[in-house]
């Protein structure tokens, strides 16, 4: 049932997500939450979060959260799982999307700086260096 639940999720559909967690075993809830975020499905996020153990998701909901533009989700995240960090994946995922807004907050928040060499790739593709961001 991993497989319907992380597609159900993906695909921000709650009503079956709940349906398949009360009415089956899923062993792990880390897929499912990062295929939501990555999709901007704040809900979807938000009851998995609330209604499972919490699990270790290292960077994958953070990293997929960035790669939908969709601040208030990251700033929820963030406030919510502050033990979850991000990775090169994340700031990327942003770049990839052109999401500006994204990667200010991420250099606000001293995840990304102009001294980073992890993405200065991704960055320097969606022309955020040597622009005022």
């Amino acid at each position: 049932m991993d497989v319907v639940v992380i597609e159900a999720a993906r695909n921000g559909n709650l009503d079956v997500v709940q349906w398949v967690y009360s009415h089956t075993t899923v062993n792990s809830t880390e897929e499912a939450m990062a295929s939501a975020a990555g999709g901007g499905h704040f809900p979807v996020v938000k009851w998995l979060h609330e209604n499972l153990p919490h699990e270790d998701f290292k960077n994958a909901v953070m990293d997929e959260a960035a790669r939908c533009g969709d601040l208030s989700l990251l700033k929820w995240l963030h406030t919510n799982r502050p033990d979850e960090g991000w990775s090169t994946f994340g700031i990327d995922n942003a770049a990839r999307g052109g999401h500006l807004h994204i990667l200010r907050w991420l250099r606000d928040h001293e995840v990304l700086n102009e001294d980073s060499d992890y993405s200065a790739y991704e960055c320097n593709g969606a022309g955020v260096y040597g622009k005022p961001f």
